[in-house]
């Protein structure tokens, strides 16, 4: 059964787990906020004062890791003559796991604060505009174009623009896991910034990144398109994969959680891919591709203005299934409802139908009405000849003719539309 946008984002912060256990571990929660707070101060200051040099970035990423409880695992061998990495998109503080412990760069997707950036291993976009720092870089570079996070469970259509730069790529495969919440949630009304998810970093005990690196994916003639697919692909299977061997946290882990305050994010680092001379689309799908299948995920045709489409704020729906009524009658008005709940967009409501992504029950069709033999039409529109009058007399009689026909058909609309009765003021 394929993924719908919905099964992509987590909408409650608590994942399951029993509440008596979470509130037993709730002054401990609120005790190590508290430390972490200072820790946050420490950092920042850090950050001003250290010179940006190698050795000084890597302390910042460890005291990172330190002051958001973040553990990383590493699975994989990291290919030195790839500089360019893709990964999916999971939570905020991915580039941090992966600057730590494969000393990569990001761009900037929320509006951290410029003295964060570098022990987020964080970089704004200008700095990545010139291609030559991808052909002979000292650090290599960390790209998530999937747009937005999601829970893990499916991959995103890719941006193609950051497949522009080079015909070589190791896809890298990240999943989180953490004990008593979920590490990305979708509010309606969020502005985009993942504040409260970094908030409740400070409160975890614990998050554990696994990053595991796949094979590296090359272009070479393919084209655009298969290649984002390849990438993509890989990915997903990595995520599939990963899942399903991958046990989950149990409490004798947790409680040992307790007295170590990081988080583990495992990066697994894939085979790199070579672009070579395919097409751009191509290139993309193939790092997309090598992705979704070390992830073992399904690769969807989703991209992240669709998933985000689904939490806004509610709306009438009721226009919106009156279009979709017209492009397809037969569709019951119940199942475009329950489907535009979930996309708030005509097109796609009208692609998943179409497509059979949705399924429905058609409607029977209704048979329009034959006229009866004296009905006859309300207004004449005079039909076209098709002869071309020869001398400007008649041609000019023609245009009287449809003259004094048009405005009687206006006059009589007229009439009808008031409820005049001519016939008795005559």
């Amino acid at each position: 059964m394929a993924l719908t946008v919905d099964k992509l984002t987590n909408e409650n912060r608590f994942s399951g787990d029993s509440l008596i256990q979470f509130l037993l571990y709730l002054p401990f929660g609120l005790v190590l906020l508290a430390v972490r707070v200072v820790l946050v101060l420490v950092l920042w200051i850090a950050s001003i004062i250290l010179p940006k040099k190698s050795s000084f970035s890597h302390l910042l990423s460890v005291l990172a890791c330190c002051t958001f409880g973040v553990y990383v695992k590493l699975k994989g061998k990291r290919d030195p003559r790839c500089s360019l990495l893709v990964a999916n998109y999971v939570s905020a503080l991915d580039s941090l796991a992966c600057a730590h412990a494969l000393g990569t760069i990001s761009l900037r997707k929320w509006k951290v604060p410029p003295f964060f950036a570098s022990s987020l291993g964080i970089r704004s976009a200008a700095q990545f505009v010139r291609k030559e720092h991808f052909a002979d870089s000292p650090r290599p570079v960390l790209l998530q174009p999937e747009g937005g996070a999601t829970n893990g469970r499916g991959l995103l259509q890719f941006c193609d623009w950051p497949f522009q730069i080079g015909g070589r790529v190791q896809p890298v495969a990240i999943t989180v896991e953490r004990p008593f919440t979920n590490v990305t949630v979708h509010r309606p009304l969020d502005s985009g910034l993942p504040w409260a998810d970094v908030l409740w970093f400070l409160f975890t005990p614990v998050t554990v990144y696994q990053v595991t690196l796949l094979p590296v994916v090359e272009r070479a003639d393919a084209a655009e398109e298969a290649f984002v697919e390849t990438v993509r692909g890989s990915i997903a299977n990595a995520l599939g994969s990963l899942a399903r061997v991958t046990p989950g946290l149990s409490w004798a882990e947790v409680l040992w959680f307790l007295f170590t305050p990081v988080t583990v994010y495992q990066v697994t680092l894939l085979p790199v891919v070579e672009r070579a001379d395919a097409a751009e689309e191509a290139f993309v799908e193939t790092v997309r591709g090598s992705i979704a299948n070390a992830l073992g995920v399904e690769a969807t045709a989703y991209r992240w203005e669709h998933v985000w489409a689904g939490r806004r704020r509610r709306v009438d729906l009721r226009p919106l299934a009156e279009q979709v009524r017209q492009v397809l009658p037969r569709v019951p008005r119940a199942d475009i409802l329950r489907d535009l709940a979930i996309t708030r967009s005509v097109d796609l409501t009208i692609t998943n139908f179409l497509e059979g992504t949705t399924p429905y029950t058609p409607e029977p069709e209704v048979e329009p009405e034959t006229p009866g033999p004296s009905a006859a039409p309300k207004y004449i529109t005079p039909a076209p000849t098709g002869v071309f009058p020869k001398n400007a007399k008649d041609r000019q009689q023609s245009f009287q003719e449809r003259k004094l026909q048009m405005i009687a058909a206006a006059r009589q609309r007229y009439i009808e539309k008031h409820g005049l009765d001519v016939a008795g003021n005559c």
